[in-house]
C-alpha cells in the first residue's frame, strides 16, 4: 500500500490527473508558421499561371504561324502576336515587332488577294502597326539622341515602297482605298525618319508628337531656310540707290528676320496640341504610367490571349 502511494497509484494518481493545466500567454503557433501573404502575391500567381498556360499551348501557336485571314488558327496567330508585344522587354524590341507584324499583314494581303474584305483589313492593320513602330523608334531615337533606331524605318519603307505600289494597282474598292492609305503612311514614315535625323539636337524628349511619334524640332527647317533667296529687284536697287538706299535695303532685310524670330519664339512658347483630343497636351503627364497600371494591363492582355486560344 505504501508503494502504491509513493508511485502515484490510486487516489494520488487520480488527483494528479485532475489537476488544472496552466494557461500559456504565447501567441498561437499558426501565426508564426503561416504569415499573411503580401497583397501582390495573388496577382503574381495569376500571371505565372497565365504564362504557364501560354507555354503549354505553344505548339498550337507555332502551328498557326502560317494561318491566313479567315482560317481557323488565324485568331490564335494574332493572339500570339499580342502576347509577344505584351512581353517585349523594351520599346526598341516592341517597335521591331510592330514592323515585323506590318510586314506579315502585307504578305497576308497578297496571299488573299481574291477576298477584298480580308485584304482591306490586313492593309489597315499594316498601316496601324507601321505607325506604332515608327512612333516608338522615333521616341527611342530622341530619348538617346541616337539616329540608329530610325534605320529600321528606312529599311521597311525602302523594302515596301515599290512592292506596295505594284500590288495595290491590282485592287479595287475597299482594298484599293486601304492600300493607298498604307502607301501614304509608308511615305510619311520615310519623310519623318529623314526629318527627325536632322533635328535630334533640337527635339526634346516628351515634346510634341503625332501618330508617327515625335515631331522634329525647328532647327533642321531653320538651317535650310537660313539664307532666303534674293529677289531680282533688290540687288539692282541697292546698287543704284547709293548709301541711303543700301541702308534702307538692309533695314528692310532685317525686318523679315526679326519677324521670323518672333514667330519661332511664339511657336516654341505655344502649348502643343494633342492629336488624339485636339486640346493642349502635357507630355510629362502623358508619359507617366504607374507600375500597378502596367501590371494590370499585362494581366488583362494575357487573360484575353488565353481566352482566345481556348475558344
Amino acid at each position: 500500500m505504501a508503494v502504491a502511494v509513493d508511485e502515484g497509484i490510486g487516489a494520488t494518481a487520480r488527483h494528479r490527473a485532475s489537476a488544472a493545466v496552466p494557461e500559456t500567454k504565447r501567441a498561437p503557433v499558426l501565426v508564426d508558421m503561416f504569415p499573411r501573404r503580401p497583397r501582390g502575391g495573388r496577382r503574381i500567381a495569376i500571371v505565372a499561371a497565365l504564362l504557364t498556360g501560354t507555354v503549354a499551348i505553344s505548339g498550337v501557336s507555332a502551328a498557326s504561324g502560317d494561318a491566313l485571314p479567315g482560317e481557323t488558327l488565324y485568331s490564335v496567330k494574332r493572339s500570339t502576336e499580342r502576347a509577344q508585344l505584351a512581353l517585349a522587354g523594351d520599346d526598341l524590341g516592341k517597335a521591331q515587332l510592330y514592323l515585323e507584324f506590318a510586314r506579315t499583314r502585307i504578305e497576308e494581303a497578297a496571299a488573299v488577294g481574291d477576298d477584298e474584305e480580308s485584304v482591306a483589313a490586313a492593309l489597315r492593320d499594316a498601316a496601324s502597326e507601321l505607325r506604332s513602330g515608327t512612333a516608338l523608334l522615333g521616341e527611342v531615337a530622341v530619348a538617346n539622341h541616337d539616329p540608329s533606331p530610325l534605320d529600321y524605318v528606312d529599311l521597311f519603307t525602302n523594302e515596301h515602297r515599290w512592292v506596295l505600289a505594284g500590288m495595290v494597282s491590282g485592287f479595287d474598292g475597299e482594298a484599293l482605298d486601304a492600300g493607298e492609305e498604307l502607301i501614304d503612311v509608308v511615305e510619311a514614315a520615310a519623310v519623318r525618319s529623314v526629318e527627325l535625323r536632322g533635328a535630334l539636337d533640337c527635339t526634346d524628349k516628351g515634346g510634341a508628337s503625332d501618330a508617327l511619334g515625335p515631331i522634329p524640332g525647328a532647327c533642321a527647317q531653320n538651317s535650310v531656310n537660313a539664307t532666303p533667296p534674293i529677289e531680282p529687284g533688290e540687288s539692282g536697287g541697292a546698287e543704284s540707290g547709293g548709301t541711303g538706299t543700301s541702308t534702307s535695303g538692309d533695314e528692310t532685310a532685317d525686318e523679315p528676320t526679326a519677324s521670323a524670330d518672333e514667330g519661332t519664339a511664339a511657336e516654341t512658347s505655344a502649348p502643343t496640341s494633342d492629336p488624339t483630343t485636339g486640346g493642349a497636351s502635357s507630355p510629362a503627364a502623358d508619359g507617366q504610367t504607374s507600375s500597378e497600371e502596367e501590371q494590370q494591363d499585362l494581366l488583362g492582355e494575357l487573360s484575353g490571349i488565353i481566352s482566345d486560344l481556348f475558344n
